[in-house]
């Protein structure tokens, strides 16, 4: 190992300037950011958001997370995200890697009931991203799903994959217009394993083993439907 580094800090002397052009981002490189709609928005019943998974267990059970801690007011992004997009264009950021709250789109989960208010504060933040360059790369679900679906069972009831593509395609035509990047789920292990098989995350199942691959059909059936509804329906007109 010594000879390697020794060999290594030779070469950096000798050929130091190759070696800084060698290290150049390309041209085409996105410096970004990424965030979850729990962790930032807050405004957890503002406007008609309805609750959501999250919501549910850091009020009834504050003592869950450390310091009693929960997403009510967060970095109030609901009411700041002018002033958060201003500062990523500050930093010089080409893409921002954000979430929608389903809750926030669809109160109860369904798609029988759409919440304009959260829409538009969905449009609002995506049209203020694009006055700074900066591309919106969407994630539709970050754990924090609706709780009426919850009660219903969540990711372990079979009809979960039909609720999350419903959902997904209020979003895609709402929002797809400007939104060329779509990704399904955040960290699908984390979902399944750590809220269905352990009790490390909400919804905190806690149905060791059984919980965790039920949950992971389900979820990857969801993505399918998702993707094949936007590469059908959507992708020919939005190009994304």
């Amino acid at each position: 190992m010594k000879l390697v580094v020794i060999f290594w800090l030779f070469l950096v002397s000798c050929h130091g300037e190759s070696v800084r052009q060698a290290r150049k981002f390309p041209d085409d490189f996105w410096f970004g950011a990424a965030i979850a709609a729990y962790q930032v928005e807050g405004r957890s019943n503002a406007n008609g958001k309805g609750e959501n998974s999250w919501d549910y267990i850091t009020h009834n059970n504050p003592e869950y997370t450390i310091d009693f801690a929960n997403g009510d007011i967060a970095a109030d992004t609901y009411n700041n995200y002018k002033r958060d997009v201003e500062m990523m264009g500050e930093l010089g950021l080409d893409a921002y890697r954000c979430s929608l709250s389903w809750s926030r789109i669809l109160p109860q989960g369904f798609t029988n009931k759409v919440n304009e208010a959260g829409i538009a504060f969905y449009n609002k933040d995506i049209d203020e991203m694009l006055k700074y360059n900066i591309q919106t790369l969407v994630t539709l679900y970050h754990w924090d799903l609706p709780q009426p679906l919850q009660e219903l069972g969540g990711f372990a009831n079979p009809l979960f994959s039909e609720w999350f593509e419903d959902y997904a395609r209020v979003a895609f035509k709402r929002l797809g217009d400007r939104v060329k990047f779509w990704i399904t789920f955040n960290e699908p292990r984390e979902i399944c394993y750590e809220g269905y098989g352990a009790d490390t995350k909400a919804p905190v199942v806690n149905a060791t083993g059984v919980g965790t691959y039920i949950c992971s059909k389900n979820l990857l059936i969801g993505h399918a439907k998702a993707y094949h509804a936007y590469a059908n329906d959507f992708k020919p007109t939005q190009n994304g």
